[in-house]
């Protein structure tokens, strides 16, 4: 047998369901459940053999959303998602023994890229009630090469309030502020870029603008560090048609604000229901909900996909035994997955 490096023999795999989520309401991942934009699926419609033949050509994409996020195109990278964002940042400035400062729990691809590259892991754990540990956060970060803030934070829904990424900025070397659920909670921190030119925003297409079967994220930071970034990245991995499809999406303002409006309520009618049963909630500034459901919670999720609802237990991470995370679709999803509960808690109880 060939022999990986040894950070890759140490590194848990992450192994991606392959199937059996068709026909089922998916609130497992975070996506948009109600679909992209009519906008985005036209331009699929009109897609052109040249779209499909040629390499992508970004130019006008990057002078786009440059002026979407009031940026000049020296401060943004396309990548093919968030995930490729996070990679290329790791690849780039991520020295075998750096350290890096990761909040948990949290999106479990920073801790795979912090174990690949040799880092130096200092974990800094929420608080028991899921708030932001900011003044642990901020001494944490004193000396370190690398800090990731996660707003809202996935698993937990929790909010960063900005001046604690100023602060944390203010000590590490480099700051990646995680932005793939911004839309949700309308909090990003764009403005502090102005001023802090060793924070990287990350952005995706898969949650609020459902894009993810095409794969777009970006990284929005200084010139300077973009300018290194785009050394380690591939130079053709974003595909013209996810640039369009975004641009689309983009462009249908009145779309995405409903559909993030309709979130946000159909989030208060989750978490308010989810009380009434009894279960311990957490609140959420995301498209989703941690709910405690205590030792039966993996009978729960079963429960829930055998009725064809699809939730993720988050039992494993830290501070969240018993808990699951259930994605916030429309209205009518949440009724359906709090009757679907209801049900489910007579018949274990």
């Amino acid at each position: 047998m060939i022999r990986p490096r040894k950070t890759v023999e140490e590194m848990p795999r992450y192994d991606p369901p392959l199937e059996g989520r068709r026909d089922k309401l998916r609130l497992d991942f975070n996506e948009n459940t109600q679909g992209p934009s009519p906008k985005a699926l036209e331009v699929l419609r009109n897609a052109t053999p040249e779209m499909l033949s040629t390499y992508p050509e970004y130019a006008k994409a990057y002078d786009f959303f440059a002026r979407h996020w009031g940026v000049d195109v020296s401060n943004i990278l396309a990548t093919n998602g968030t995930d490729e964002a996070i990679r290329i940042i790791f690849n780039t400035f991520i020295n075998e023994g750096d350290v890096v400062v990761l909040p948990a729990p949290s999106y479990a691809l920073f801790e795979l890229e912090s174990v690949l590259f040799g880092a130096d892991i200092q974990r800094v754990y929420y608080n028991d009630d899921l708030s932001f540990p900011v003044e642990r956060m901020v001494e944490a970060a004193r000396g370190a090469k690398l800090v990731v803030v996660v707003n809202p934070n996935n698993p937990t829904g929790t909010s960063v309030p900005q001046d604690a990424i100023a602060r944390i900025a203010g000590e590490a070397e480099l700051v990646l502020v995680d932005e793939a659920y911004s839309e949700f909670n309308k909090t990003t921190a764009l403005p502090l870029l102005d001023e802090m030119k060793n924070i990287i925003l990350t952005r995706t297409f898969s949650k609020a603008f459902g894009l993810a079967g095409l794969r777009l994220g970006f990284a929005i930071s200084s010139p300077e560090i973009i300018s290194t970034l785009k050394k380690v990245a591939s130079p053709y991995s974003v595909n013209t048609l996810a640039l369009a499809c975004a641009i689309a999406t983009l462009k249908d303002k009145d779309y995405i604000a409903r559909y993030v409006d309709e979130v946000i309520e159909a989030r208060a009618n989750l978490i308010e229901g989810l009380k009434k049963m009894g279960f311990d909630v957490f609140n959420s500034e995301a498209n989703f909900v941690v709910c405690r459901i205590g030792k039966d919670a993996k009978a729960y999720a079963a429960a829930l996909r055998e009725r064809g609802i699809l939730v993720r237990d988050r039992s494993s991470y830290p501070l969240l035994k018993g808990c699951i995370r259930m994605g916030v679709g429309t209205r009518d999803q949440a009724r359906t997955l709090l009757d679907a509960l209801k049900e489910i808690k007579e018949e274990i109880c």
